[in-house]
């Protein structure tokens, strides 16, 4: 497929002669494999994004510096779930949920320090 796109686009019409296909289950298959592309994309722009401000130099702000804070205080597993969260490598809701912000088991200090005051 990426050998007939070489010269530019072309129609799911001529991708489906030129590889002998079924012109409508290749469209869906196309829609199928933007989708999950743009699925990705969305998965990991919070990566990427982190890591353009980073690469900025810029002085971080007071919350940052909170929350850096909180880190260097805090436990190996609360870090990790922190920047699973962060990262998108664990669903927020794990995270934020009333059992984690409420105190049970425990309260995280990394919940409570970037907004704090």
């Amino acid at each position: 497929m990426a050998d007939l796109l070489e010269d530019g686009p072309r129609s799911c019409d001529d991708l489906a002669v030129a590889t002998g296909t079924h012109a409508p289950s290749l469209y869906r298959l196309l829609r199928a494999l933007a989708d999950y592309e743009r699925r990705r994309n969305e998965d990991a722009f919070p990566r990427f994004d982190e890591n353009c401000r980073a690469a900025s130099f810029q002085p971080p702000s007071q919350d940052e510096l909170r929350l850096q804070a909180a880190l260097r205080s805090a436990g190996q597993d609360d870090i990790d779930t922190f920047m699973g969260a962060r990262f998108g490598t664990l669903p927020r809701e794990a995270f934020f949920n009333p059992e984690n912000l409420g105190g049970y088991p425990r309260r995280s200090k990394l919940v409570e320090l970037p907004w704090s005051s």
